[in-house]
């Protein structure tokens, strides 16, 4: 009898330690569990990291403080890493379901980043939190196929269109308010000068493009007409340009100042300073393309959230990501 109590213990400790085992996975027991992706402790703790670098988080004692009536900012912080994670977490299951590969490329970077992460941590405390440089780097791989993967689902890249840089001086037609603001009737219609106001405007304009072409500065000249004349420095959409515009635009050289352009809120008088500003369209397409791909992501996101985090969705282990805090992460 005593030798078969024995066998039965024997038989549950080696199917504890099994279980016990599973559930360690890599670093600890699992956290979230998210269209088939597990996140584990040692995950948690790598995302944690790398949240507080990208952040710029380190006084504990900020975390303490109250963030609102209700929480304080670890507890907002962890919220904050909580999207961070399930986010990332999806989009990763998302990208492995769609068969996207990783590439070299991806590969390097997150390395890359998973050094600079040890580096700012430091050997003792990465120590301390029982986590690894591979650790992080495999939280980096996830972070940037998620990305990857969304890129390869936006439109084809924007191209640069061109842009044209300008010191513009104006002399409007339109009635202006306090802050320099075009004022608009109740219909919405804009609000004009009388027609002597406007017919004096015209020629001031016309004696700035005399002066000018006579030799003077455009920029000192058109501070003598007043006020209501303003003069500065603008990038602007070529395509955007009323006809008038781009026919002065066209009829002058880079350092040459136009004649008098008549537009539908004023005179303008233009010197061109960079005819194909390549460098500021550039860096528009880029904000235009990052815009449609963080919209992307949104929409993909919000999809997923719906099916996997709803809250009848066992996503999950409440146990463990309560005993989470942000002051773990910070040395």
């Amino acid at each position: 009898m005593i030798g078969s109590k024995k066998q039965v213990i024997a038989v549950i400790l080696c199917m504890l330690l099994a279980a016990g085992t599973f559930a360690c996975g890599r670093g600890g027991g699992w956290i979230f569990s998210l269209n088939g992706e597990k996140i584990y402790e040692t995950d948690v703790t790598a995302f944690g990291l790398i949240y507080i670098r990208e952040h710029n988080l380190s006084d504990k004692e900020q975390m303490k403080k109250s963030y609102d009536n209700s929480k304080t900012y670890g507890d907002y912080y962890k919220e904050e890493l909580e999207n961070v994670i399930i986010s990332t977490a999806l989009l990763y299951n998302e990208a492995n379901e769609a068969q996207f590969e990783i590439s070299d490329e991806i590969k390097q970077e997150a390395q890359k980043n998973a050094e600079e992460i040890a580096a700012f941590c430091g050997e003792k405390w990465m120590s301390n939190l029982d986590i690894s440089v591979s650790d992080v780097e495999r939280v980096f791989r996830m972070k940037l196929l998620g990305d990857a993967y969304v890129d390869s689902l936006s439109q084809e890249d924007i191209k640069a269109e061109r842009y044209i840089k300008v010191y513009q001086v104006t002399f409007s037609t339109a009635a202006l308010d306090k802050e320099g603001m075009v004022q608009s009737d109740e219909e919405g219609k804009i609000v004009r000068l009388s027609d002597e106001l406007i017919a004096q405007r015209k020629a001031d304009a016309l004696d700035l493009v005399d002066k000018v072409h006579e030799g003077g500065d455009l920029g000192i000249l058109s501070k003598s007409y007043g006020n209501s004349v303003t003069g500065m420095e603008k990038y602007l959409k070529y395509d955007d340009l009323e006809k008038e515009y781009k026919r002065a635009v066209d009829s002058v050289s880079e350092g040459e100042v136009s004649g008098l352009i008549e537009g539908d809120y004023g005179f303008y008088v233009i010197e061109l300073i960079e005819p194909d500003a390549k460098e500021h369209a550039g860096s528009v397409a880029l904000y235009e393309e990052e815009t449609e791909i963080q919209e992307k992501k949104e929409e993909i996101l919000e999809k997923l959230y719906e099916v996997h985090v709803r809250d009848d969705k066992d996503y999950k282990n409440d146990k463990r990501w309560k005993h989470v805090s942000m002051l773990s992460f910070l040395q």
